[in-house]
């Protein structure tokens, strides 16, 4: 009796697993090609793997949202293989710090499948060298100047007091000072 209960338990796990694993709706993956910096291009490819080959939802239908991105160019929606389709976008980070990609696809059987993918995108060197005059122009007036992120994170700060600064006592280079 007992071995019995013991089997049905097994049958009835196995039939949920595979009911569920058989459930699915699109599989969707974001993978970026490159890390994102400041007005600099990178690539982010996004697959959808549709699982039920007679899927009656577009491929065009895909919802995306690019919070911090613009896009520059994409290759649209092509399929791969059967049943995966792929879609190439090249975006330019619009503001330091978190980016990212959000992708939908409304399912009329198994509803909203989505995926996110979120980046950090940095100061780039070029862009700082072109901050720095504009910070050596601010330090000649009095007060606090800082850059943020477009989610309000602190990326700098640079306080200032003319009056108070005095000049520099370093010696030039290759110059000797006399003990």
């Amino acid at each position: 009796m007992r071995t019995a209960t013991l089997k049905m338990t097994a049958i009835t796990l196995g039939a949920i697993i595979a009911l569920g694993a058989g459930a699915l709706g699109c599989e969707i993956t974001i993978t970026p090609t490159g890390d994102p910096v400041y007005g600099e291009p990178f690539v982010l490819t996004v697959e959808v793997r549709q699982i039920h080959r007679n899927c009656v939802t577009p491929i065009e239908d895909t919802q995306i949202d690019l919070p911090g991105l613009s896009v520059v160019d994409y290759t649209p929606w092509r399929e791969v293989k059967p049943g995966l389709r792929r879609l190439e976008l090249t975006v330019v980070p619009i503001w330091v710090g978190k980016v990212g990609i959000e992708v939908r696809r409304e399912c009329i059987k198994y509803g909203t499948m989505e995926e996110t993918f979120y980046l950090d995108a940095a100061l780039g060197l070029n862009t700082a060298r072109e901050l720095v005059p504009q910070a050596e122009e601010l330090a000649l007036e009095d007060g606090i100047y800082r850059a943020l992120a477009a989610d309000g994170t602190l990326l700098a700060e640079l306080r200032t007091r003319p009056s108070l600064r005095r000049p520099s006592s370093r010696p030039c280079a290759g110059r000797r000072d006399k003990e």
